[in-house]
Order: structure tokens, then sequence, then C-alpha cells
């Protein structure tokens, strides 16, 4: 689906339809993975980040990964617009009003309680290279937030365990790495996290 397609289908009413039918059928696992994984293609650009933040999008998302945490389709498409709303948007090179309103999703996701969650799901599912990948990715898109990289730092002992749990993984090996980084800020943290070195990592 290209970004004109995706963009219509926002427009004609696909965020508000997703978002309800993640509302109307809590307890269904297919309708929370599919949905969540339309959010997150429909999360293209800024207006539709602000809507489905807006329409409650969030709060639906994050019930959704507490409501199926042994389901690793939600988990891993729940992450993953998790981490397409909370990217950080320098890496988008967009102008400082987008910044701001990426930093509320950021600030929005941490106090819903978004980085336990997905803790959570890094703690659920540690051989699941798409739950890794995507929970790594959304702490990582998190983290531009100073605090929330202090919170992250609480973390950094479960993100060091799916950086193991994935030695062949060079996509997750990245991403985790990365996510430990902002880990660097808890003193215990530092001292555990000293001896990862992702080279050495794939030798073992």
């Amino acid at each position: 689906m290209d970004y004109d397609t995706r963009v219509q289908i926002a427009a004609q009413g696909g965020i508000e339809a997703t978002v309800n039918a993640l509302s109307a059928h809590p307890q269904s696992r297919s309708v929370q993975a599919t949905a969540c994984e339309a959010l997150g293609a429909l999360a293209v650009n800024l207006d539709n980040h602000v809507k489905i933040s807006s329409l409650g999008g969030i709060e639906a998302i994050l019930n959704a990964l507490k409501t199926h945490l042994t389901s690793e389709s939600v988990q891993a498409s729940g992450c993953g617009v998790l981490r397409v709303l909370a990217e950080n948007p320098a890496k988008q090179g967009i102008e400082a009003l987008k910044v701001i309103l990426h930093a509320e999703n950021q600030v929005k996701i941490a106090k819903l309680g978004g980085i336990e969650a997905i803790l959570e799901a890094l703690k659920m599912h540690p051989k699941s290279g798409k739950v890794q990948e995507q929970g790594c990715g959304a702490l990582l898109s998190l983290a531009a937030n100073h605090d929330n990289q202090v919170r992250i730092a609480t973390v950094g002992e479960a993100i060091l365990e799916a950086l193991k749990g994935h030695l062949q993984s060079e996509r997750a090996q990245t991403i985790c790495y990365a996510a430990l980084r902002p880990a660097d800020v808890n003193p215990e943290s530092q001292r555990k996290n000293a001896d990862v070195d992702p080279e050495s990592q794939r030798k073992n």
C-alpha cells in the first residue's frame, strides 16, 4: 500500500474505524493484532499521528498489549505502532512544531504505562525476533525524551536479555544494543552493561 493510498484511507475515516474496532472487540486477538498493524500502516504523517492520539488510539493500543500479553502477534504489532508514534522526528528532518507534537506522544505513551507494557512484552516473548525488534525499537523511540531515558534505565537488564537471546539476528542485535544506551544514565545498569559487546556476543 503506497503513501497516497494510506493518506486517502485515513481521510475517509480509516483511523476512526480502526480505533473503534480495537475498542469494540477487546477480547479478540486477531482483531487487536490486525487493528494495531493497520494503525501502524496509517501512521504515515504528522496529521495521522495526531488523529490516532486524539481519538484514543494510544490507550486502545496499550489495552491490547495488556489484555493479550501472551499473543506474539498482538505484542509485535502493538509495540510496532508505538514505535512509529514515538519515533524521533529528527530522523525525518521535520520542523520544530512536529518535534513538539511527537514529543507529546512520547510523554503520553510513557504516562499511560507504555514503557512498562513494552517491557512486559519483551519478558513474555524472549525468543520472538519480531517482538524483540519492535519492543526495543519502541523503547529507543521513547528514549528521545530525557525523562523517559531515566525510566528506561530501570529496564536495561531486560533489554540485555533480549540482546543475548537473538545472537543470530543482526537487526535485533543492533536495535536492542541501541536501546541499551539510554540505560547508561543508571549507574547500576551501566555497571551491568559494561561488558556488552555485540561483536563478542556474535562470536559466542
